[in-house]
């Protein structure tokens, strides 16, 4: 009986051995905004992997192949987390470290403006609003 418990300690420890060996490590995940509506996320390669999901927050959003994926249609100056898990046919990962990144802000953009001479030495400006703009500079020269 003695070399039957052994037998079946040994076939456990190495079932767990398997196991952990087999088991996914987590992706690096790291996280950039490239716009106002965009977060470029990226992660290392994991052996084994033959797929990706990306999660917002606790939802799966996305399956790539690659190590790479872009969130779009986000909003401006909005802080959006996520993680990432390498899948395989046996299973998957745990999730990756959550990694946060908020979008940038919209894009200020010029106003139109026109010039009316009212005399010798007088010239109005008028222009019309600048998205996003909150001050207006005027220089000469």
């Amino acid at each position: 009986m003695g070399e039957y418990l052994e037998s079946c300690v040994n076939h456990i420890k190495l079932y767990y051995e398997l196991a952990f060996e087999a088991a996914l490590e987590a992706p690096e995940l790291e996280a950039e905004a490239t716009s106002h509506t965009e977060i470029a996320l990226t992660w290392n390669e994991v052996e084994g992997a033959e797929n990706y999901d990306v999660y917002y927050y606790n939802l799966k959003i996305a399956t790539t192949e690659t190590t790479e994926y872009v969130v779009e249609d986000l909003e401006p100056l909005t802080e959006y987390c996520f993680s990432v898990v390498a899948v395989n046919e046996d299973g998957a990962s745990e999730h990756s470290d959550e990694v946060c990144a908020e979008t940038l802000d919209l894009p200020i953009t010029a106003p139109v403006v026109t010039a009316e001479a009212t005399s010798d030495t007088t010239i109005v400006l008028t222009w019309g609003t600048g998205a996003n703009a909150e001050v207006y500079c005027v220089y000469q020269g």
